[in-house]
């Protein structure tokens, strides 16, 4: 289902690539009452072309009440969280990089990978999910750790965004020279 990778935290253990959690439903309808896949049908949530496939279904506000409520009654409705990286928080994405294309995500690719999870939803021979059946294995909690600290970077980035429309920012440690790209990053 997921394949979970290390994280890529700030000097004090703060993510810096704002990650967080989306709750999506797998849907198997071969498990649903007719009643039951007509109402999710009629409120837009299952697609009636794959009438007979699982579907999984991000649940927001508008589809919320009647997933829930589906709960407990049928078998055919599974509830799951979903790590989404790269959030609107995300901090010095011109340094961690983006999804292994760049910067830190690139250069220490094998390294948060090989920290990764990965979650798996057990099917049937049909593909339908088996209720109960899943293997969630703890997320990592290691990762790369930068020098950089995620609160002076929050400032630094709201203020150039804010006033100054170009130029660069530099910020050490005049005793030790220690900045974002002094030194090597470490393993957690």
């Amino acid at each position: 289902m997921d394949n979970l990778k290390g994280e890529i935290y700030d000097r004090n253990g703060e993510p810096l690539t704002g990650s967080y959690y989306e709750t999506y439903a797998i849907i198997s309808p071969r498990w649903l009452s007719n009643s039951q896949r007509k109402l999710l049908i009629e409120k837009g949530i299952l697609n009636s072309s794959g009438a007979e496939k699982p579907q999984n279904i991000k649940i927001c506000q508008e589809n919320y009440d009647t997933i829930r409520d589906l709960m407990g009654k049928t078998p055919g409705v599974f509830i799951y969280k979903k790590k989404v990286a790269y959030g609107p928080s995300a901090l010095a994405t011109h340094v961690v990089g983006y999804k292994n294309q760049t910067g830190i995500e690139k250069s220490f690719e094998k390294i948060l990978n090989n920290l990764g999870v990965k979650n798996t939803i057990i099917s049937d021979g049909f593909g339908q999910p088996i209720p109960g059946a899943i293997q969630q294995y703890k997320e990592a909690t290691g990762g790369i750790k930068l020098t950089i600290d995620k609160n002076i970077q929050a400032i630094v980035e709201q203020v150039m965004d804010e006033r100054v429309p170009m130029g660069a920012v530099v910020i050490l440690d005049a005793k030790t020279g220690e900045g974002p790209f002094h030194g090597q990053p470490s393993k957690l």
